[in-house]
């Protein structure tokens, strides 16, 4: 029988999950024993077999490099400050290997490549600056001074802008092109880096103009790649599980101390 230890007493594994029943907190359980289930399961059905020891002796000197840990003997200190044997960090790494692999299978690189054309519009952002003013008289004034006259857009977002950006020349945060306002996306989208929009309004109360600074068209890096499978493998991680449909139940499931009841809904 499995055994927990806390505070030098030992507790056996089926009192610490009527613990967890206790304060509802046994899904937490079930979810991370059923993922371990679904993956053993899958690492059969892929035939994702245990590296050997060649690539073994990898993964432990890439843990070593990963985690800055100079050389086996400083190893055996972090494992013994981390209550760690060997033997353990060898399982573990071996089964992050089983589980990598099992990702690139079960998420493919077309997949990956198809999230990503799907979900680039998100991912894309603009930088750009705004000037706005409640006068439109004011705005076309301002408009002809830094078209016609050369006036620089930056001096006059400081002098006559009533947005926070004022102080920095009207620069705005970095946005997702995704997120801007349809109107002011299609104006901006327009423009070459340095352009300036012609007055608008996107309230009827206050007037703008705006100023491409530089869009950003984001590429699917090494970094964006991982991210997406890890995204995509989880939600089908979270699938198999609803279609498995795993449950913990027990004899005593719906009795409780109060009298052998279960506690009314409040």
């Amino acid at each position: 029988m499995m055994k927990l230890r806390y505070c030098q007493e030992e507790i056996p594994f089926e009192q610490a999950l009527h613990g967890l029943v206790e304060v509802g907190m046994e899904n937490i359980l079930v979810t991370e024993v059923g993922k371990a289930l679904l993956y053993q399961k899958n690492f059969e059905t892929y035939q994702v077999t245990k590296p050997d020891k060649v690539r073994i002796r990898e993964l432990v000197e890439e843990f070593l490099t990963q985690n800055k840990i100079r050389d086996h003997e400083a190893l055996g200190d972090w494992l013994k400050e981390k209550k760690q044997s060997r033997q353990s960090l060898i399982k573990k790494l071996v089964y992050q290997e089983r589980l990598r692999i099992l990702k690139r299978l079960v998420i493919p690189n077309p997949m990956v490549q198809d999230e990503f054309i799907k979900r680039k519009h998100q991912l894309d952002w603009i930088l750009f600056s705004l000037i706005q003013v409640s006068e439109e008289a004011l705005i076309w004034e301002l408009y002809y001074q830094i078209k016609d006259d050369g006036q620089d857009f930056e001096h006059l977002a400081r002098q006559y802008s009533i947005l926070p950006g004022a102080i920095y020349g009207g620069l705005e945060e970095p946005a997702q092109v995704d997120a801007l306002n349809p109107e002011l996306k299609h104006k901006l989208l327009a423009l070459k880096s340095g352009q300036i929009t012609e007055p608008f309004t996107l309230d009827g109360r206050t007037y703008n103009i705006a100023r491409l600074m530089r869009t950003h068209s984001t590429q699917l890096t090494t970094q964006l790649d991982a991210r997406l499978r890890e995204e995509l493998f989880a939600e089908w991680t979270m699938r198999q599980l609803a279609m498995g449909n795993l449950q913990l139940e027990s004899a005593t499931a719906h009795t409780g101390k109060d009298g052998g009841k279960e506690l009314a809904w409040p």
